[in-house]
């Protein structure tokens, strides 16, 4: 293989190993290759290295592949500014949001399917109505009505929560007439006062032991207005005329709540044997009567009652 012998490269091309033929023959079997590798004639098995299990070479905890992210490199400025490549620091920011990518959690769609469990199984939430504890005060947000109710009674606050309505006895109805059973009363300097409403009679209501009849002593009594003039029982004063022709003069008669209080309205005789006439209102008792009481004989009496309170 001298070059005085013939030109290198002209008979083998030995000055280039790649070039010479057969390179992928085992001609060198002091070598290892992939047959000879790892054999119990070469060396016992993990008596050099633990390389049939790479769970046993030592020293597997040390950083020895800095070319991978590791706890202190991961998200380092070193390896990225945070945020440039994506905006890893705040997941806020991460774009796709949106999309479904969690398909292991319930989403609007996934929600209360037959897939998840068959409806009313778990909790009858496909019907609210069978739910239960429906009667438990849950909403203190709301109201609360009572059981039951009078038809068109107006609603009165139970207590001073400002939740708990009850009814009343006081109503209005369709053709929007206002009916009360209780008192109208009115409350001012700390006292409460009660009023009544007057019923005003177009055409008197009369009797037949008032329509000129003669009057004595014998009369000084209670007058039961409901039974001799048909007012009604419990009124709290009538609207009375009342007319004499008396023969003497300074003859009378009056009216009032009580024998006490007899002379709330009197008809007196200014001139015998001329008609005497006065109008006004007399108070009457708890039954709602009044008392008669005559001053004498006294001729020609007249009562008319134009209308009461109640």
């Amino acid at each position: 293989d001298v070059t005085d012998r013939h030109t290198l490269g002209t008979v083998v091309p030995h000055d280039s190993h790649s070039s010479l033929s057969n390179l992928s023959n085992d001609d060198h079997t002091q070598y290892l290759n992939e047959t000879r590798h790892d054999t119990t004639d070469r060396h016992a098995l993990g008596t050099v290295v633990p390389h049939d299990d790479h769970g046993l070479l030592s020293g597997l905890g040390d950083d020895d592949h800095t070319q991978y992210l590791n706890t202190t490199r991961h998200d380092t400025t070193a390896r990225h500014t945070l945020g440039t490549v994506v905006p890893h620091d705040d997941h806020g920011s991460l774009s796709g949001l949106a999309d479904d990518d969690h398909a292991q959690y319930l989403n609007t769609t996934r929600h209360d399917t037959t897939t998840r469990h068959t409806l009313g199984t778990v909790v009858p939430h496909d019907d609210h109505g069978s739910l239960s504890g429906l009667a438990d005060d849950d909403h203190t947000q709301y109201t609360k009505h009572p059981a039951s109710s009078t038809d068109n009674a107006i609603a009165r606050w139970d207590g001073t929560g400002g939740r708990t309505i009850q009814n009343s006895g006081v109503t209005i109805d369709d053709s929007n007439n206002l009916l009360v059973n209780g008192n109208y009363q009115t409350y001012k300097n700390s006292t409460t006062y009660t009023g009544y409403l007057f019923v005003p009679l177009t055409t008197p209501l009369t009797s037949t032991s008032w329509d000129g009849d003669t009057k004595t002593t014998a009369d000084r009594a209670i007058v039961d207005l409901s039974a001799v003039f048909g007012v009604p029982d419990g009124v709290k004063a009538v609207l009375m005329t009342i007319q004499t022709q008396a023969d003497a003069v300074n003859d009378y008669i009056r009216f009032g709540p009580s024998s006490t209080y007899n002379y709330t309205l009197a008809c007196r005789t200014q001139v015998a044997g001329v008609i005497n006439q006065i109008t006004g209102f007399v108070p009457c008792d708890s039954n709602g009567d009044v008392y008669c009481y005559p001053s004498g004989t006294v001729e020609g009496v007249w009562v008319w009652i134009w209308g009461y309170w109640l």
